[in-house]
């Protein structure tokens, strides 16, 4: 089983360093967030602030019972997706991954979400399609995400994937957080290992 628990930086500092949590990563925070295993050794954390939910014991756990564990793309999207949007989760992650996103313009644009159960939802995806748009180069494509993530998003409405079809459009059908991001792959790697060694 993976542990997990969200701890106390100024009152758990001790057990956090065991860890191996550097300090220098947390000491401006009032909590971390962390998966470990039974080892003590970490698969994934986040620095919290104070405003963090209360998390219910053993979520986590109960997400990675419900899916197929041999499945490298549903670990990562899982990982990436529960600490994506901490303490503001809307949506069933094991959801997503059964049903995937309903909305599909092309076989193409299909398979480039695949990973993603068909939503767009990682930072390469977004910026490959920006590029493939607009024929800008890649760092115009992180600028346009980055804008869009701190609410700048008129310029989408300008690109169209098809006539009847703008990106603003598209972007709102088949996203589910507010943001893109960056996939959890060491993490999901460390999970990958772990659940083959211990065939779980």
């Amino acid at each position: 089983m993976i542990h997990e628990r969200i701890f106390d930086t100024l009152t758990e500092r001790k057990f956090i360093l065991e860890l191996g949590i550097l300090e220098d990563y947390f000491y401006k925070f009032d909590k971390i967030h962390i998966l470990f295993t039974e080892s003590h050794e970490v698969i994934a954390c986040q620095v919290k602030s104070q405003v963090y939910k209360k998390m219910d014991n053993y979520r986590f756990n109960y997400y990675l019972s419900q899916i197929d564990k041999t499945d490298f793309s549903q670990l990562l999207f899982l990982l990436t997706a529960y600490f994506g949007e901490p303490g503001e989760e809307n949506f069933n992650i094991v959801d997503l991954i059964k049903y995937g996103c309903k909305f599909s313009v092309s076989p193409e644009l299909d398979i480039k979400l695949s990973d993603s159960f068909g939503f767009l939802f990682y930072q390469d995806q977004i910026q490959d399609l920006y590029c493939q748009l607009t024929g800008s180069s890649y760092e115009d494509a992180i600028l346009f995400r980055k804008n869009w993530n701190i609410g700048n998003m008129s310029y989408a409405d300008t690109i169209m994937i098809k006539e009847d079809l703008s990106l603003l459009n598209y972007m709102t059908l088949t996203m589910i957080t507010q943001c893109f991001h960056c996939p959890l792959l060491v993490e999901a790697q460390k999970l990958d290992a772990y659940l083959k060694l211990n065939n779980t």
